[in-house]
């Protein structure tokens, strides 16, 4: 008995704003012809082939995305690098693979990135994900060095404002109720250990013990070394 097969099988629809996009797989190269028409499946058909040019950068930009490294990061990424990749093959895949060992592609690639300069998070992206399809094209021989590697990022931040300053601290405990005073003297002494606040602790249920005014936690901090405590006969820090 005689099967239907489907032509566009693994065939990618993301729906945004109202409209349909198509994709030859999901992260895949987007298809821009008209669905449903003989054009939309020839460059379907196209995308999904084996065969692909590696003559033009387009052809390495479609390597990249059907290759193990590609497949290898996260979905939410995919979603986020395809839209870019394709606005990379619109854009450069037209161009010889030969003329990305021009150092003169450096200024092409910083035009291109500068049309996102109002948005610097955005045009760093586009940037990195450019360069990783460069790093790949070096990783299979077909470039010498990354052009990329030495295009400044765009996006620049200051979080001097949200250091605390021992002014700062001191105003805390002026005003804050003991408990708030020791999480933050707590906090404190980790930062000046240089030891993460996010690091993973160890506790134990027995290590608890009373105290005056709260039941106080004994926590052993990892990767250093404490004096001696004459109290308890263990380096510990309390924490409440």
């Amino acid at each position: 008995m005689a099967t239907n097969k489907n032509p566009l099988k693994g065939l990618h629809k993301v729906k945004a704003k109202g409209k349909t996009y198509c994709y030859a797989w999901r992260g895949g190269p987007k298809i821009v012809a008209e669905p449903g028409t003989r054009e939309f499946l020839e460059e379907f058909v196209a995308a999904r082939s084996p065969h692909i040019d590696g003559s033009r950068f387009a052809g390495w930009v479609q390597k990249y995305q059907a290759s193990e490294d590609y497949k290898g990061i996260s979905d939410k990424t995919k979603s986020n690098w395809g839209p870019i990749l394709d606005e990379i093959r619109d854009h450069f895949g037209a161009l010889p693979v030969r003329l990305w060992s021009n150092p003169k592609i450096r200024h092409d690639i910083r035009v291109w990135r500068d049309k996102w300069r109002g948005t610097p998070r955005a045009s760093d992206v586009r940037k990195t994900v450019l360069s990783r399809v460069c790093s790949f094209m070096v990783a299979n021989g077909e470039l010498m060095v990354n052009p990329c590697i030495g295009i400044e990022n765009l996006y620049t931040s200051d979080r001097s404002e949200i250091i605390w300053t021992e002014a700062d601290l001191a105003a805390l405990l002026a005003a804050a109720s003991q408990e708030i005073g020791w999480i933050a003297q707590y906090y404190t002494s980790r930062t000046m250990t240089s030891l993460s606040a996010t690091r993973p602790i160890r506790h134990k249920r027995r290590n608890r013990v009373k105290v005056p005014r709260c039941r106080a936690r004994l926590i052993r901090l990892n990767g250093l070394r404490r004096q001696r405590n004459p109290q308890s006969g263990f380096g510990w820090r309390r924490a409440c």
